[in-house]
């Protein structure tokens, strides 16, 4: 009774704080709103959110909303925009944001991915866009500027229906779904006020993953998805299953949901994180883009740190073309994305393996380009040998409060714990841990059995017997 009485407090107190949130953001939006519509010469109200609305705020935190929405006014219009879906982000509990996969797309990433879908061949005066995890609307918006760019030509009215009929975005969080559709509003508010109207609704607040897709796809499925481990439904699990392996990443759901709502010759372009390239969960998922839309673009950012707020995540954009017959794509590496301009450098040609579920063998940096391809070029494996490579279960992150400088005192719950740096260049172990965050020892609870390796590992036959390594 305490645990549960416990929970609903707890369950309380994080609604609690979602109300709060709502309500600040929404006294953000509806400062930088009435800077929009003076600088417009519009008297157009704030669109309602809904029972969000209920939330009160004191003065002083009133005074903050509204200084921050007027800042942002003062921004040029996408960085204001971005700016504003980052505040939301930003304000979320920690632990929601983790459960969720709620983390804002920086605009240089949003304009270089859309810049690589052009590069592909969208074309921008005809095609239908899709973001199926918008969130505030960082690619909406960003599309929906191109859109009208691309058509300015024509008359304001035609142009609004053209981006009413081809631009959609899904969201299953009701409050980002409608913050996503006043950035978007914002983001063609000249045209709107050529036309003489409002924006006509482009985002849908929905379960994306539970929605049936539509008879005609779309020319650009686009989009950050949510990812992280998820625990699917039985039904969904089955319309899933020929992307899963093992445990289910949202990232890769999302990605089996692209190939499903996109047109027959259409293209996919998302942020994602790299372990799809390798990681033994995702073989499932190479298999089937290599069957269905093999890439076409692969861009990699080279930094892990600063990309997305309190994550620590490799990065890659890529472009995948449904329909395409397997072919060299072209990689390239992406630095410098904190600030207003993405620096490129070329990583030479990349082939999918001859078996769809391998690992691709993909450049990690610009000078990796020559060695992947002799690499490539080889004609036996590990496996040929008898050798199979796994870095384990074990995600340090998840688990620094099992961590532990002391050594094992006789009870059997410390294990030696080898990172990556204890196997040196040239072959040999050295049982370290000199990096940031590293501890030599990791203290098992129950049911941890499954993390300690029990049996030897060639390239470490000198270490303790049991032990455990982080990858």
């Amino acid at each position: 009774m305490r645990a549960r009485a416990g929970a609903s407090l707890a369950g309380t107190a994080h609604r609690d704080r979602l109300t709060t949130v709502h309500a600040f953001v929404r006294a953000v939006m509806h400062a930088w709103w009435i800077e929009l519509c003076r600088r417009h010469a519009l008297d157009w109200p704030l669109p309602a959110t809904g029972a969000q609305e209920a939330a009160a705020l004191d003065k002083s935190t009133e005074e903050t909303a509204t200084g921050i929405g007027q800042a942002a006014a003062g921004l040029p219009c996408e960085d204001g925009l971005l700016f504003l879906g980052a505040t939301y982000s930003a304000l979320l509990p920690s632990g929601h944001r983790s459960r969720h996969g709620v983390f804002y797309t920086p605009l240089p990433l949003v304009e270089r991915l859309l810049h690589t879908a052009t590069e592909a061949g969208f074309d921008w005066t005809s095609g239908r866009v899709l973001d199926p995890a918008c969130g505030g609307g960082a690619f909406l918006a960003v599309a929906a500027r191109r859109m009208v760019e691309h058509v300015r030509r024509t008359p304001p009215e035609a142009a609004l229906r053209q981006l009413e009929a081809r631009l959609r975005g899904l969201e299953i969080d009701p409050f980002a779904a409608w913050l996503a559709q006043v950035c978007v509003e914002a983001a063609v508010i000249e045209t709107c006020v050529a036309a003489g109207r409002r924006l006509g609704p482009v985002v849908e607040t929905c379960d994306s993953l539970a929605a049936e897709p539509p008879a005609r796809g779309f020319d650009l499925v686009v989009g950050n998805p949510p990812y992280g481990r998820v625990g699917l439904s039985p039904a969904l699990r089955d319309t899933y299953a020929r992307s899963l392996y093992g445990h289910a990443n949202l990232y890769g759901v999302f990605t089996d949901l692209a190939l499903r709502w996109c047109a027959a010759d259409g293209l996919i372009a998302f942020v994602t994180p790299t372990s799809f390239l390798a990681g033994e969960y995702f073989k499932a998922l190479r298999r089937l883009i290599h069957t269905e839309a093999p890439p076409a673009m692969l861009e990699l950012v080279e930094a892990r740190k600063g990309v997305f707020d309190d994550v620590l995540q490799e990065t890659a954009l890529t472009v995948f073309r449904k329909g395409l017959a397997a072919a060299p794509a072209h990689v390239r590496f992406l630095s410098a994305v904190a600030g207003s301009e993405i620096t490129v450098a070329s990583g030479g040609i990349f082939r999918l393996p001859l078996a769809p579920t391998d690992p691709w063998l993909v450049p990690r940096q610009p000078g990796d380009a020559r060695l992947v391809e002799r690499a490539r070029r080889m004609p036996a494996r590990l496996a040929h040998y008898g050798y199979a490579v796994s870095t384990g279960p074990l995600v340090w992150n998840r688990h620094k409060d099992q961590l532990t400088a002391t050594p094992d005192d006789g009870s059997g719950d410390v294990h030696p714990l080898v990172w990556a740096e204890s196997v040196t260049a040239d072959g040999r172990f050295v049982f370290r841990c000199e990096k940031r965050n590293h501890l030599p020892y990791f203290r098992t609870r129950p049911g941890d059995d499954w993390l300690v390796i029990g049996r030897s590992a060639c390239w470490c036959n000198a270490r303790p017997r049991r032990s455990r390594r982080a990858d």
